[in-house]
């Protein structure tokens, strides 16, 4: 007993470890390896840095093997078969890549299978949708596109190339999405945070930006209906003046433009008017009528919860309470049959007094 909960601890800490280093390592797409030009987006082995084991990892909008989870290499002489459990899960077709640089150290899917928008190995890929989107928000109008920079960054203005605002969508089996652009096809969208140190204090902000080949889990996309509708809007049905809002599945908030630095960014649905009009995004053409890319409805929110909760528990209260007063004031001379009636609410009542409910008890004469 000792044994097995000493192997089960081990298992949680380790968990914990890797979460702490994913976290770790998810930094801003500003980096030596994630700068590609726009010319160069497509040539994968350009880089002198990268080692064999990279150039023969083969990576693919539509099947991104890295599912995103940390490991340690199988040929670590220091590790046993604890180490092992809660990593990689071998039978479910994925192993602990080796070798000097990315993805070194990452739960990777065996070719042929590909990792959903969970981080699990599937054996179906991901359908890029063969429309190309504009995407622009209510507050700043179709003047404003959004796109991404050479450096990654994603940001709300007039792009210096057409392709840069061409929005590519991929659909996993899953039904979680990933966007990337045209311009930078070998960068999916991904969040990041993005620290300043004030004197004594730190101030984070979650940004957004396009990682030069991401992990699977880390890049997953909803677009939810927003229930706000443009003013201006015609047509036979009511979707085609709906905005949208693009939601980070693994965090579930929302995606918004800052006022003044107009510079993609998220924030938490609980914090007040998010995304508001400065996240209400329009896709050009209209998103809404695809049958490959599916519109959500936003998850609800901890307030939302909690009232949801406070509610059932009222009814039950309430049916409750009702049927332990039909239980007393049940009589002869009621038009209630006692048989069909009475003993469901008298079984209530035993329940609820922790009394047994027994139809073999004594009967009322």
């Amino acid at each position: 007993m000792h044994v097995a909960m000493s192997v089960v601890l081990r298992i949680a800490i380790q968990q914990a470890l890797f979460s702490l280093a994913k976290a770790a390592f998810r930094r801003p797409p500003l980096n030596e390896y994630s700068i590609v030009p726009p010319s160069n987006s497509l040539n994968f082995s350009a880089s002198q840095s990268q080692s064999e084991d990279l150039r023969k990892y083969e990576w693919s909008h539509t099947c991104v093997r890295n599912t995103g989870r940390m490991c340690e290499a199988s040929t670590n002489p220091g590790q046993d078969v604890v180490d092992y459990m809660g990593q990689c899960d071998e039978l479910g077709n994925e192993h602990c890549s080796t070798g000097q640089n990315f993805p070194a150290g990452h739960c990777i899917c065996t070719p042929g299978w590909c990792a959903n928008g969970h981080g699990t190995c599937v054996k179906e890929r991901g359908v890029l949708v063969d429309q190309v989107f504009y995407i622009h928000t209510q507050q700043f109008g179709t003047s404003h596109l959004l796109y991404m920079t050479p450096d990654g960054r994603v940001i709300l203005g007039d792009p210096v190339s057409n392709a840069q605002a061409q929005w590519r969508i991929v659909v996993n089996p899953d039904g979680i999405m990933k966007l990337f652009t045209n311009a930078y096809p070998s960068r999916l969208l991904d969040s990041y945070e993005h620290c300043v140190q004030f004197t004594e204090t730190v101030k984070c902000q979650t940004m957004l930006g396009g990682m030069w080949k991401p992990a699977a889990r880390d890049t997953g996309w909803a677009i939810d209906h927003s229930g706000v509708y443009a003013d201006d809007h015609q047509g036979s049905f009511a979707e085609a003046g709906e905005f949208v809002w693009l939601r980070d599945f693994e965090s579930s908030k929302n995606m918004y433009i800052h006022h003044l630095t107009h510079e993609a960014r998220l924030c938490s649905p609980s914090d007040y008017n998010c995304p508001g009009t400065f996240g209400n995004l329009v896709f050009t053409p209209s998103i809404h009528g695809h049958v490959e890319v599916p519109l959500t409805y936003p998850p609800p929110t901890t307030t939302q919860q909690v009232f949801h909760y406070i509610g059932i528990i009222l009814i039950i209260i309430i049916a409750l309470f009702l049927c332990i007063m039909n239980a007393r004031l049940d009589n002869k001379l009621t038009h209630l049959d006692d048989n069909v009636l009475t003993r469901p609410a008298n079984c209530l009542k035993a329940i609820v007094t922790c009394e047994l409910c027994s139809y073999g008890g004594t009967r009322r004469r």
